[in-house]
């Protein structure tokens, strides 16, 4: 499963003073919103202690002692306190610790403009079907038919041949898992043959240290004359490295040749293209844009299969379609969800990525004509506004 994404990137308050601070210049007399409600309810911050308790008045829920709970409001940046709620204090009335809070580190330097139903929508959404999870040994069937395949493959030029998931081994395995690299060894009576041969590589020479010579007689009481582990490390949709298993040769006949070490990566490649493909699935249902910013769009994904998908993911690929014009293709990354009672789900995109120069440029030349409309319309009201008060 993925990591959870914030929305905002955050400096959080810990200090006494700093939340007093934050209270007293910002935040007294002013109405918060209970973070987690649909839509967020109103509080009102009447006053607050030197102990940043707060008097809270909330008419649309009610709070119970000890509960846990996070207000928060745009003030120019945005401002969240995460506190617990003490006791009531009368009717609609409760006494609330205020523990710790949190600033938006920059304010939002892009315009979100919101869009009608047909003005744009995204289509072609590539998301993975399965979930894949080393450290839950989360691996779908596709994985291991793939795995097998290949297995079958490399014995045509390796004497032994496995191809697995990483597993809780305690082994060279945990190392070639945690680094991303390779341990190959294409001679193992030299012990100049344990160093690295380039940067895809560990140190096997390191790891063994004063038990290398113990491993040389180990190899040759067993007749391996060359071994190898080499990583295969899948690469999802939203841009995550995974190291989903690895491929482990032994030569039993003669030391391995040049171009060997080459050969296993371009095995583990061409394995995790295979699996890429039947783990993805593309979406082609439109789903619309809500609004739209320099930054990124706000997407509201009404597919319930896609919903699934992109709840556990962290960016996914996508066509983004601008009425009467031709699609842009871009990367996204997510950088809130939100679940509606109705069942979909809401998700702020990042735009992190693009399938050329040319179209991120059409992007932007969209929202940009966009952000000018938007402007004008908010100065022609202002105008009015002035015109009726005179």
């Amino acid at each position: 499963m993925s990591e959870p994404v914030q929305e905002r990137e955050l400096e959080y308050l810990y200090g006494a003073d700093k939340i007093q601070h934050l209270l007293a210049r910002h935040l007294k007399g002013r109405t918060m919103f209970l973070k987690g409600q649909d839509p967020p309810a109103e509080a009102l911050v009447h006053e607050f202690d030197l102990n940043n308790r707060i008097l809270l008045e909330s008419k649309k829920v009610t709070l119970e002692p000890e509960m846990k709970l996070q207000l928060f409001r745009i003030l120019g940046r945005y401002i969240e306190l995460h506190c617990e709620v003490l006791k009531k204090s009368g009717e609609n009335l409760y006494n609330i610790q205020v523990n710790s809070a949190a600033i938006a580190k920059k304010e939002r330097s892009n315009m979100r403009i919101p869009l009608s139903p047909d003005q744009a929508h995204i289509t072609n959404i590539l998301a993975s079907r399965h979930t894949i999870d080393t450290d839950t040994l989360t691996i779908p069937t596709s994985v291991k038919v793939g795995f097998g395949e290949y297995e079958q493959i490399l014995k045509r030029d390796f004497e032994i041949v496995k191809i697995d998931a990483f597993g809780k081994r305690g082994t060279w395995l945990d190392q070639v898992k945690k680094h991303g690299k390779s341990i190959y060894i294409p001679a193992t009576e030299d012990p100049h043959s344990y160093r690295p041969q380039d940067d895809r590589c560990l140190d096997a020479a390191a790891l063994l240290g004063n038990k290398l010579q113990e491993k040389i007689i180990e190899y040759r009481n067993h007749k391996v004359k060359a071994e190898a582990i080499v990583p295969v490390i899948y690469m999802t949709h939203d841009r995550s490295p995974i190291p989903i298993g690895y491929i482990h040769v032994q030569g039993k006949k003669g030391t391995f040749p040049e171009g060997t070490l080459d050969k296993l990566y371009n095995a583990s490649a061409d394995m995790v293209e295979k699996i890429r493909g039947s783990n993805t699935v593309m979406i082609k249902e439109k789903q619309q844009v809500v609004n739209v910013s320099r930054g990124g769009i706000r997407v509201r994904i009404t597919h319930e299969e896609l919903r699934t998908y992109l709840a556990r993911q962290n960016g996914f690929t996508f066509d983004l379609v601008f009425r009467m014009q031709a699609p842009i293709t871009l990367f996204g990354q997510i950088r809130s969800q939100k679940k509606m009672a109705s069942g979909e789900l809401l998700l702020g995109v990042q735009i992190a990525g693009n399938s050329d120069e040319a179209s991120y440029k059409r992007f932007l030349g969209n929202v940009d004509k966009m952000e000018q409309e938007a402007k004008a319309r908010l100065e022609a009201k202002k105008q009015q506004l002035k015109r009726a008060r005179s």
